[in-house]
């Protein structure tokens, strides 16, 4: 709940504490809970942006793929259950890295291959060597 919370504009937060602020007062005490996330996000934002701001663009998307599965997981998490998510959210980080994996090692592989299959395939036809 607290990452959907970040999505909010910041003019909407006062107005987000006093609403939590009565339900605590009405007996919805599950609700204090969100108050530190709030205060959090509201004092380290300006710090985040200028620490996200400095990274490498590869850096970046690293963050933004691991915000992804974070979201994949919470959306999830809410319509399945915890345990089917992370196992879910496990699975589709393993596939990851295994594209990734296949990426570094895959292109350069089939490039040699590319390469030096031609220069045998010439061979066998009686041509230059």
């Amino acid at each position: 709940m607290n990452l959907l919370l970040t999505f909010l504009p910041d003019e909407a937060l006062p107005l987000l504490l006093v609403a939590i602020g009565l339900g605590v007062v009405l007996g919805f005490r599950k609700l204090s809970g969100l108050i530190p996330g709030i205060l959090l996000s509201l004092v380290l934002a300006p710090l985040l942006s200028c620490l996200l701001g400095g990274l490498p663009p590869i850096v970046s998307v690293a963050l933004f793929v691991g915000f992804v599965f974070v979201a994949i997981r919470m959306l999830f998490n809410l319509v399945l259950g915890a345990a089917a998510a992370d196992h879910m959210v496990g699975a589709l980080a393993a596939g990851v890295v295994h594209a990734t994996f296949g990426l570094l090692f895959g292109l350069p592989i089939l490039l040699l291959r590319t390469l030096f299959g031609a220069a045998s395939k010439r061979r066998d036809l009686g041509g230059r060597p």
